[in-house]
């Protein structure tokens, strides 16, 4: 692996996520338009072809329906995420998980889904959200990105499990970012799961941030 400015492999992260993205979804559904500037038919992973500085693990293959970006806090997973998510073609579903969300069963998928999670959680809540996500893809493609995925109650993790597991036969891909800890017994499952490739980035640095904030506001970091 060549030797690269850190920061430099952190922006090729992007383009790569949005191809890895539009290749998975697009052979699970046609009629999905291309990204400007972006191949997706470069045969993929289960590493990040062409992105120096990033190491790839997990069971990603050809068929991947999952990729989870694994940094240190404060490395600018979010950023990522929402700067690919601007690059999508398909409709995209953003959630994040608080650090309080382990004492709400099923808070980030309802609301990474768009379902009402009532005080009172009846029996069959689980059935309702997969049921919005076949309503979801009954309208089209669409891709699912999760921040934080450390702080994910475990209901919620079963849910994504469960998307995961339904590979290509299902126009859905699933996005998250997590730190290393707090570890995460169900998440660890998650990220071994056949499909799902992990992402380990770098952490920015002071010379990195001053680079992010003008790349992002034109100027620098105080």
């Amino acid at each position: 692996m060549r030797s690269v400015p850190r920061f430099q492999a952190r922006r090729d992260v992007v383009p790569a996520l949005v191809a890895e993205v539009q290749r998975a979804v697009r052979a699970g559904a046609s009629g999905v338009p291309d990204v400007p500037g972006i191949d997706v038919g470069v045969p993929g992973v289960p590493g990040v072809p062409g992105v120096p500085g990033v190491d790839a693990g997990g069971s990603g293959s050809a068929a991947s329906t999952a990729v989870v970006l694994t940094a240190p806090s404060g490395a600018g997973k979010s950023h990522l995420l929402r700067a690919a998510a601007e690059r999508l073609t398909v409709p995209v579903r953003i959630a994040a998980a608080e650090e309080v969300a382990a004492a709400r069963p099923f808070a980030l998928a309802a609301d990474l889904l768009g379902v009402d999670r009532p005080g009172r959680l009846p029996p069959d809540f689980a059935d309702a959200l997969m049921a919005a996500l076949d309503a979801e893809i009954a309208r089209g493609p669409v891709v699912l990105m999760v921040d934080d995925l450390q702080f994910a109650d475990a209901e919620s993790l079963t849910i994504l499990a469960q998307i995961v597991a339904l590979g290509g036969d299902a126009a859905v891909f699933l996005v998250g970012s997590r730190r290393p800890q707090p570890h995460h017994d169900l998440l660890a499952r998650l990220l071994a799961q056949r499909g799902v490739s992990e992402w380990a980035l770098p952490g920015l640095d002071a010379i990195d941030l001053d680079l992010l904030v003008h790349d992002v506001t034109g100027g620098l970091a105080r």
